[in-house]
């Protein structure tokens, strides 16, 4: 099986080199004043359900480098942890698949004002670009949203791309609580593991405790 291993600290890259074109230009405050998307926020809020089924997933994963903690399912391996910090997990069984279905957290260790102030939608034409540039195509994006609370700001993202000729479906959360930044990306082969496997990580992203 193929393994996509992405995330949107890759796109970040992306999004420094267009931040500083923001700044040097002198143009940030026109980014800022776009609006909220609208749309279903209920995708960004955890219900109380949601919530305590993250707490009873019997395994706990703890970074103490990046000071953060997080549960997960027994449908999920062990996770690995990549040189730059990022942790993913592969799904145990993906018989349907040709490519290989996973989640991955990173941890940013400050709040970054320009990201805070933009749209969802230019953040996701920032994500679009990187995705071409590392050789996806045919991208569909299927939603795109931003929400905000006091100090916190969440992006949603949910689109497909086809890489090596083979559709892939992402979901992607951005959540900036003011001091730290977690990025968090799903990556599913199919859409009927999409489908199956959706709540259950949205379970273990209620779970996750960004420590000081």
């Amino acid at each position: 099986m193929m393994r996509i291993r992405i995330s949107l600290k890759t796109q970040l890259f992306w999004l420094v080199i267009f931040s500083m074109v923001i700044l040097l230009a002198g143009c940030g405050s026109k980014e800022a004043a776009l609006k909220e998307a609208s749309g279903d926020k209920d995708r960004l809020n955890f219900s109380s359900e949601t919530i305590a089924a993250g707490e009873k997933l019997p395994n706990l994963y703890q970074n103490k480098k990046f000071h953060y903690s997080i549960r997960y399912s027994d449908s999920w391996k062990a996770p690995e942890l990549e040189a730059d910090g990022t942790a993913y997990w592969d799904i145990k069984e993906s018989a349907t698949s040709t490519i290989k279905s996973n989640f991955n957290v990173v941890i940013l260790p400050k709040s970054d004002l320009v990201v805070r102030k933009m749209s969802d939608k230019a953040f996701m034409e920032i994500v679009s670009n990187s995705l071409k540039e590392n050789g996806f195509s045919e991208i569909k994006v299927t939603g795109s949203l931003k929400s905000t609370k006091n100090e916190e700001v969440w992006f949603f993202f949910e689109y497909e791309a086809k890489i090596d000729g083979k559709m892939t479906y992402f979901q992607q959360y951005y959540f900036d609580n003011g001091k730290k930044v977690a990025i968090l990306t799903n990556i599913f082969g199919t859409k009927e593991e999409q489908q199956k496997y959706t709540d259950e990580i949205r379970s273990g992203m209620s779970s996750l405790k960004i420590l000081n």
